[in-house]
């Protein structure tokens, strides 16, 4: 297997890689460089045989996708029995996230629990429902803890092009900040391009 090199200013392509074209800011070793994604920000990147100089099809497939739209549940699942389930979940994934979570794979799995409530949400509000004041209660608290846990950072943390709002998905764009702390979790942080 032949492991290409490229020089600054190069710009280039991974096909298993949803960031698209970048341009290359730094070569930082043999193996290992520095890309600009453009919307994804500068991410540190190990050269292996699937890269290569972005070529004119690879250019268009990286124009910017249209942004992601806000969840919206089935009318079926907006119910008092639903919103009860996902607000519970979002709660449980609150403490993982405080209490064991030093994986970004984990991390990331859990926000997906505030998307589903997201989604709930939005269905009640679609449909004319109304949120009961308890639950409203119980979402501000695990969100207010979740905040706390977390700091915001400039890119979503899925890594790839998809474009979220920052206001709508708020919770894509924060980082847990007991990661600042241990070396692994700083290893993830900076893995994101931060």
């Amino acid at each position: 297997m032949i492991i290409p090199s490229f020089k600054s200013g190069d710009e280039v392509f991974c096909d298993g890689l949803a960031w698209g074209c970048g341009i290359v800011v730094e070569v930082t070793g043999p193996s290992t460089m520095r890309v600009n994604f453009g919307r994804a920000g500068i991410r540190p990147i190990t050269v292996s045989s699937y890269w290569r100089l972005a070529t004119l099809e690879d250019k268009k497939r990286s124009l910017s996708p249209e942004p992601k739209p806000e969840p919206i549940c089935e009318p079926e699942q907006a119910t008092l029995e639903n919103i009860e389930s996902v607000a519970l979940n979002w709660e449980y994934a609150v403490d993982a996230i405080e209490a064991d979570s030093d994986c970004s794979e984990e991390y990331t799995h859990y926000l997906i629990e505030r998307w589903r409530l997201h989604g709930v949400l939005n269905g009640f509000a679609f449909h004319d429902l109304e949120v009961p004041d308890s639950i409203k209660y119980r979402v501000e608290v695990a969100d207010r803890r979740f905040v706390e846990l977390t700091f915001e950072i400039e890119h979503h943390v899925w890594g790839t092009p998809d474009i979220y709002d920052q206001n709508a998905f708020w919770y894509y764009y924060r980082w847990p900040v007991k990661w600042l702390a241990n070396t692994e979790g700083q290893s993830d942080y900076y893995a994101l391009g931060q």
